[in-house]
This record gives C-alpha cells, structure tokens and sequence, in this order.
C-alpha cells in the first residue's frame, strides 16, 4: 500500500467514528468498503458486521460474494487479512486485533459449524482477557441457489457468550466484526451496482442453541465504477480555500449526496472533519474555508443507511438494513501562501 493509500485508511477511520452513532440503534449492520471500485482492480476491501449488545448474540453468518468477483490465489499459512473485533466482556469492550491466516481445509472437514470439504479456510486469531479465540471462515464458490447471486460463500461460527462451558472465552459477546482485506478481492470488470448479502443466524436468547427462525439478512451495496474527486485552489483576495471536486456512479452525476471534507495540518497528521456539502444536480461540490495554514485534504461520502426491501428477503426475520459503501477520495494539499508583507 502507498503513502496515500495509509492516509486515507486514517481519513477513513475517522469518519467511521463519525458515522457509528448510526450503531447505537438496536439495529444490526453489515458494511462492504472497497477503497478502490475501478473495475477489474483488486482492491482493499473491508467487511463488517455489527451487532448490537442488547439483541441476541449472533451465533452463525453466511456472507455472500456476488457474481463477477473473483478471490487471489492463496499459500497455506499466509495471512489475507487483519481482524478488528469488539467484544463485550463483563460490561466493558474490549478492541481485539488479530491475523487471518490461511489453514489446511482437511483439518475442518468435520467442524459442526460447516461440515465437510471446503475450497478454503481462513482462520481469525484472537485473544480475549489472555484466553485464545480462534474462528475458522469457510471459503466456497457457490452452488445451488447461493449461485442464484453469489459467486462464493465466507462462513463463519461464533462461540455462544452464555454457555456454561465451551462457549466464548470469558464470557466474550462480540459486537463487532470486521475483517480488512489487502489484495484478496478484485473488482468485477462490468460497470454495476454489487450487493453483498449476509444471512446472521443469533442464539437463542441466553443461550448456546443457534435459532434457525431469528435468521436475518444484511445486505451492503458496491457501486462499481463510483468516483470522489478533489482539488484544492486559494482565493487570494478573500484568503480562503477553495476545494472542490464530483462524485460520479457509473459514470454519471450523483445529486443531493453528502461529502464530508476531513484535514490535518501534515499528511500523517489526526484527520478530523473540517466540513459538510451536498453534490449539486451535476455531482459538484464546493467548500470555502480559511485556514490560517496548509492543510492536507481528503473527501469522504459516509455510509448510507436505507431500507431493505427490494427484492424481498427471503430471510425468516426478513432484512432489516441495506447500506451503500463509503466513497473514499485522494489527499491534497490546501496551500495557503504566507501573506505579503
């Protein structure tokens, strides 16, 4: 990854900050963030699932990849992602970081969660209040109906947070789950809209038996190609600066979208949200803003929350959240010249 490519990751996480009150809502959410959507590119991409502390602990979730993705190629034992999970332990979350490692398929073939032969198997290492947490995702293309949409299937078991033995290591309730790709997804090479699925089976309330009839779907949307542009100019006589750029969708205008301006005064520096505009009928936008010095400059589109109704969920709890990914723009440079003296 480049230089910009670690200064936007930190653009990135701070708008997520911004963005999570969204998860305070007793509503669970599943995010696909692609920081590249050029067609055909392998591109960094985030999946995420959150799930609130008060509902029912979820106990499976089956993601589907849909048609015209394609996965890299793998070697035993390498690492093809980071995981960043938040679980609840007596009351307080706990932020983990681990490695997902690729494991030896044969090693799983009688795990209950997914039983039998599977193209691959990726491996989450935890660690939870110094016990291991380790949570195997099973790797497929897909057939039957799951080829109806998908190309692959990922899918995963949790530890349930209330058995009285062999459940989560000290008692851990995870409420978030997010796995970070560097170079195993690559982009379809066909202009679309891509809807990423997620069926999330919970626990039976305050136990280790999975509930078939809880089943809900999650589905986030990738827009390929989607673009966010920016350049940076300084008015002189009213000393501001001027930035601007467009965001496109499949190469056309996207209207009324808000884009939020993140900064910091160096290129590694804090980012933080300087500004908010709407794209105008032509997918601009415009910010003026006075700096008393040059900033760095990146634009962000926040993730959109809708309904998730079309088409209909055949999920027996139906599907209770749709989201769009985030548009991830470059950094620039907003230059302010030293006054004449």
């Amino acid at each position: 990854m480049g230089r910009q490519g670690v200064v936007l990751i930190v653009a990135l996480t701070a708008a997520l900050a911004v963005v999570g009150g969204a998860f305070a809502a007793p509503t669970p959410e599943f995010d696909v963030i692609a920081f590249s959507t050029t067609p055909g590119k392998v591109a960094e991409t985030e999946l995420e699932l959150f799930f609130p502390p008060s509902a029912p602990a979820p106990a499976q979730a089956h993601i589907g990849v849909p048609i015209g993705y394609s996965l890299a190629s793998t070697t035993l034992g390498s690492t093809v992602a980071e995981a960043f999970v938040d679980v609840v332990v007596v009351g307080k979350t706990q932020h983990l970081k681990g490695n997902v490692i690729v494991d030896d398929p044969s090693r799983y073939a009688t795990e209950a969660c997914a039983p039998g032969t599977h193209a691959a198997v990726w491996v989450v290492y935890l660690t939870v209040s110094g016990e291991p947490y380790v949570i195997p995702l099973f790797v497929d293309p897909t057939s039957g109906t799951d080829a109806l949409n998908n190309a692959y299937t990922i899918q995963t078991c949790f530890l349930s947070p209330d058995a009285p033995a062999g459940g989560a290591p000290a008692g851990a309730r995870i409420t978030e789950f997010d796995l970070d790709f560097d170079a195993m997804f690559r982009n379809p090479s066909s202009q679309d809209y891509y809807r990423w699925s997620t069926l999330v089976t919970p626990f039976a309330s305050g136990s280790a038996t999975p509930d078939p009839a809880a089943t809900f779907e999650l589905r986030s949307t990738v827009t390929i190609p989607e673009h966010l542009t920016i350049k940076a100019s300084f008015d002189k006589k009213r000393r501001v600066s001027v930035i601007s750029g467009r965001l496109t969708a499949i190469n056309k205008p996207e209207k009324g979208i808000d884009v939020d301006i993140y900064g910091a005064g160096s290129l590694f520096g804090d980012f933080k949200r300087l500004a908010s505009v709407k794209t105008d009928a032509s997918g601009n936008y415009v910010v003026r803003k006075r700096f008393a010095h040059t900033m760095w400059v990146a634009p962000y589109v926040p993730i959109y929350l809708g309904k998730c109704d079309t088409p209909p969920s055949l999920a027996p709890a139906g599907c209770p959240l749709q989201t769009w990914s985030s548009v991830i723009g470059p950094v620039v440079p907003a230059t302010v010249p030293a006054k004449r003296r």
